[in-house]
């Protein structure tokens, strides 16, 4: 095999979603099983990380690691995009979860894969955010 490309996540960073990331922010630490009580996404998180070591550790300089948050697109399967979109358009009002201040980033499906092309060709390596920084 002579490139790899592999789609991770910004949850393999070890502040995620608390502090601003950059591509050189910690990782969290790779373990097979993790602490009793853990949150899925941190378990999600740290399984990534398992997989880009095992990428790197392979192909070393060969291997493209993209690291996008939420990835959205007229076919996602998740349905997250579409419910909210048609509960909006519905009027009225809308109890939403989390925070108002939270950031969400999604990735629009087509720029994501347009950017992977893209650096296929140019046969880029090493690992990227695909998700702004928080400003």
């Amino acid at each position: 095999m002579d490139r790899y490309l592999l789609v991770s996540t910004v949850n393999v960073y070890r502040e995620w979603p608390t502090d601003p990331l950059t591509d050189d922010s910690p990782l969290r630490e790779y373990q097979p099983v993790g602490p009793d009580g853990e949150a899925v996404t941190d378990q999600y998180g740290r399984e990534k990380v398992g997989c880009e070591y095992a990428v790197t550790s392979a192909l070393e300089n060969r291997s493209l690691i993209v690291r996008p948050g939420v990835i959205l697109g007229r076919y996602e399967y998740v349905g997250r995009l579409p419910w909210w979109l048609n509960r909006i358009r519905r009027g009225g009002q809308v109890l939403a979860p989390g925070e108002p201040s939270w950031p969400i980033q999604p990735i629009d499906v087509r720029d994501l894969a347009g950017f992977l092309l893209k650096a296929a060709e140019n046969q880029l390596s090493g690992s990227y955010n695909t998700t702004a920084p928080i400003s």
